[in-house]
């Protein structure tokens, strides 16, 4: 409509103009006209651009609210809500990160001593040793359990409050202490779920037994079962000589992440001494009595006197099942 406009004015000017050059006597007259009717025609114009720019597609702002309406939220909030967290502006006023601490338990020692030996606070720890005390004698603590502790800095010198107790009671229970927002303190058990798994260690003696199985990996506890199963027959003081050789497959407890919690039963036991082999190995009995004997089915009793032959062996007893009889 625009163009349409302007051409018009255009052409009655061009009109006027090679009028005038024809006719000079009218040209004044007939350019006054021009000149009116160029007048109202502009003015029309403005009057429909005016009125055309609130919707039109050519006007950038009627355009976005037009065609791209934009949405307003309805209730916007000037203030946080009740459960929305405050962060501190003032770098003074940031607590300072929690400390993780780790104490093993010594001869002699109490809960609470480990405890304030870590900086915790009296109340502190009567709190969570009550608390713990629900689910966990503390008298049963023993010589080198670790204790996990995590503590809470505070400013101006002041001690550290206690968060949680973190500690393995036994190869499978687990115990937690933890402090609530209002200062009290929760304690909890959890059974941790062990899997019997094989373990397997050989080596040469060198200067000794516990040497080489260290060597081998072989735990002091294992060492000192197959210690115990060849004390009758050999005299470790003696008979072990540098170039004898040991092997022995046993159990190895591991918890849900795998990691072995402790070793368990031997399965099978070897000792060469002197160019002699002689193995064990461990049966379950129709009793249900599980015991040692070697190739020949020879109880190995753990009396003082010589072993007995004993007829056929019984199965050999199954690396998951685990005996209530000690080997």
């Amino acid at each position: 409509m625009k163009l349409h406009s302007l051409a018009a004015i255009l052409a009655a000017l061009v009109l006027a103009a090679s009028s005038s050059i024809a006719d000079p006597s009218r040209s004044s007259e007939r350019r006054d006209a021009v000149r009116v009717a160029a007048s109202t025609q502009l003015a029309q114009l403005r009057t429909g651009s005016d009125e055309e720019a609130t919707d039109g597609p050519g006007n950038e702002e009627g355009f976005n609210g037009s065609w791209f309406p934009t949405t307003k939220p309805q209730n916007e909030p000037n203030d946080l809500e009740e459960n929305d967290t405050v962060l501190p502006t003032d770098p003074s006023e940031i607590p300072p990160v929690p400390l993780d601490a780790q104490y093993r338990v010594e001869r002699g020692d109490t809960f609470k001593a480990v405890l304030l030996r870590a900086g915790v606070v009296p109340e502190d720890a009567d709190r969570a040793i009550q608390a713990l005390a629900k689910v966990y004698d503390p008298r049963r603590l023993q010589p080198g359990i670790e204790i996990f502790l995590q503590l809470q800095p505070q400013r101006k010198n002041r001690p550290p409050s206690l968060l949680s107790i973190d500690f393995v009671a036994d190869t499978d229970t687990d115990v937690s202490v933890v402090r609530e927002s209002d200062g009290t303190y929760t304690a909890k058990t959890y059974q941790r779920t062990l899997t019997p798994r094989l373990a397997y260690g050989r080596g040469t003696i060198e200067s000794s037994l516990y040497e080489a199985g260290q060597d081998a990996g072989v735990s002091s506890a294992v060492l000192s079962n197959l210690v115990n199963l060849y004390s009758f027959d050999v005299d470790f003081q003696r008979d072990v000589q540098p170039g004898d050789s040991f092997e022995i497959l046993y159990q190895r407890m591991t918890d849900e992440s795998g990691a072995p919690v402790m070793d368990g039963n031997i399965l099978m036991a070897s000792m060469t001494l002197s160019g002699v082999k002689t193995t064990l190995y461990r049966f379950k009995t129709k009793s249900g009595y599980s015991d040692y004997f070697d190739a020949k089915a020879c109880k190995k009793a753990c009396c003082g006197r010589r072993p007995t032959r004993c007829g056929s062996a019984p199965a050999l007893e199954s690396a998951s099942t685990r005996s209530s009889a000690s080997p």
